[in-house]
């Protein structure tokens, strides 16, 4: 007889402040639970009580509590099973063979560093994914020039934020984005000119690789995390268990050749001109904030959205304390989205 009640292996209950979130993980969405329900799911679950003696567990409200385990199973989230250690949850080890996932290399007018053999160095350590980041005018043929050096490269994915550039048409903008297999997306920020924007907004795709955003893309600009922003999938909450996801792995070039381990973070680690990426990885200094997870983080370690919050903020400890300077603005003890970003200053 089915008499045990088990969520699915890829579904995991994360316990915020004010309320928890059931994180379906396959299927990339999650369910707000009142924190008293989320407790009661996870005691079931933790202690394998069987559905029929609910009532010895709960008394009267045991009949509530069995339509809330039916709604969970009728939406495909849980299920009922005769024997519930033969449905273990998925292994939550993160494991990488590549010393770097990621990196950011921003240009200007003036980039004076080797672009080229950054990507090569890049490239022996690995790194999966690239973002090129004009603050200026994007040079299409500049980056074309770049981009066939690495034809055959290992790299799997290029995104590309850009200033608009009035002298590169639409037709121009897509033919670029379509050359390149590994583009993923060309982000084109168009700021103050509304006319323009509507028109190159009209000629994006359902589903398009050029994306034309009515904003503008400066150097140290702040991240802004929203509901539109979070990530939920399995690589990435297995990640988040123990790492920081929007800084683990990464390496970030400015314009001025420095290395950091984000745009906006104050400190460099030294110039790409006179050191190699490489060393500057193997300091205890430099990845140091890969394994500050939000769960070891003011504020964030009380949020349910947790483990799918891509914030790439710097950390700054105070008294053995971890905390973001650049938080969200999600507050997990009131549990509401406020307006704008709070700065930790």
């Amino acid at each position: 007889m089915n008499n045990f009640f088990k969520i699915y292996g890829n579904c995991f209950i994360v316990k915020g402040f004010s309320e928890s979130l059931l994180y379906d993980l396959e299927n990339g969405s999650y369910y707000p639970i009142p924190n008293d329900i989320a407790d009661i799911l996870l005691e079931i679950e933790e202690n394998n009580i069987q559905v029929n003696k609910l009532n010895d567990e709960y008394g009267e409200k045991s009949k509530d509590i069995k339509k809330i385990l039916d709604y969970f199973v009728e939406n495909n989230l849980a299920h009922y099973v005769s024997n519930p250690d033969s449905f273990p949850k998925i292994n939550l080890d993160w494991k990488s063979p590549y010393k770097i996932e990621n990196a950011i290399i921003e240009f200007d007018n003036t980039n004076s560093f080797d672009v080229v053999d950054v990507l090569k160095q890049l490239e022996i350590l690995g790194c999966q994914a690239i973002e090129f980041r004009f603050i200026d005018k994007f040079n299409l043929n500049y980056l074309s020039e770049i981009l066939d050096v690495f034809t055959e490269s290992s790299f799997k994915y290029y995104s590309i934020a850009t200033k608009y550039n009035k002298n590169i048409s639409i037709e121009e903008y897509k033919k670029f984005a379509f050359k390149y297999r590994r583009i993923s997306h060309l982000l084109v920020f168009v700021k103050n000119q509304n006319d323009t924007y509507k028109k190159l907004k009209e000629s994006m795709r359902s589903k398009p690789k050029v994306i034309y955003l009515d904003k503008d893309l400066k150097p140290n600009m702040d991240e802004q995390i929203s509901t539109n922003t979070l990530i939920i999938n399995i690589p990435s909450f297995v990640e988040a268990q123990k790492y920081n996801i929007g800084l683990n792995r990464k390496v970030c070039i400015n314009k001025n050749g420095l290395i950091k381990n984000f745009l906006t973070h104050q400190k460099d680690f030294g110039s790409i001109r006179t050191i190699k990426i490489e060393e500057v990885i193997k300091t205890k200094e430099f990845t140091k904030k890969w394994f500050l997870s939000n769960d070891k983080i003011e504020i964030c370690k009380d949020c349910q959205y947790r483990y799918m919050c891509l914030s790439n903020s710097d950390i700054i400890e105070k008294n053995g304390k971890y905390y973001k300077k650049n938080y969200c603005s999600f507050d997990p003890i009131k549990n509401i989205w406020e307006k704008g970003n709070q700065n930790l200053n």
